[in-house]
């Protein structure tokens, strides 16, 4: 077998691509952003923060608790929140075909409820009921099916009561 040659990554951290913006990676070069464990592939003209990139290792994403909760997707594909009131969620920087996971745990109150973000269809055409007891989990997952028009997305519900 003849010797290969050696792959190398442009590497930094979020804040070493942000301050070095614009960065053009050249076509297939990789860039890793360590920060993130985002791995994105240059195309040779579009910019670092336009391209797309593959998550290499999900983290859970703690998103503060407010009158709207918002999971943004460039933060991450797992995300959770203590709800400490009826609140209204909502969904950014989103693109079709994502997958992500929100987990929403009940704080010590409990009987919280949330609005859904724009249109999810649902299993059954069932929105599903959130556990009201105090301090317990509920996780959903779903998958981005459109942007076109309204956001519309698949709900599954992946455990209850947890």
């Amino acid at each position: 077998m003849p010797r290969q040659t050696p792959i190398k990554f442009r590497r930094g951290n979020a804040t070493e691509w942000s301050n070095a913006h614009p960065v053009v990676l050249d076509s297939g070069e990789p860039g890793l952003d360590s920060t993130n464990s985002l791995l994105k592939v240059g195309d040779g003209s579009t910019n670092w923060n336009a391209l797309s990139g593959v998550q290499l290792k999900p983290t859970i994403n703690t998103v503060s608790d407010a009158s709207l909760v918002d999971f943004d997707l460039d933060a991450s594909h797992i995300h959770t929140v203590v709800l400490g009131g009826d609140r209204t969620l909502s969904v950014s920087n989103m693109d079709v075909g994502e997958t992500f996971i929100i987990r929403l745990t009940q704080d010590s109150t409990g009987s919280r409820t949330v609005s859904w973000f724009s249109e999810i269809y649902w299993p059954g055409n069932l929105e599903p009921t959130l556990t009201t007891t105090a301090n317990k989990t509920d996780v959903f997952g779903f998958i981005c099916t459109s942007l076109t028009g309204s956001e519309t997305f698949d709900g599954f519900v992946i455990g209850y009561n947890l």
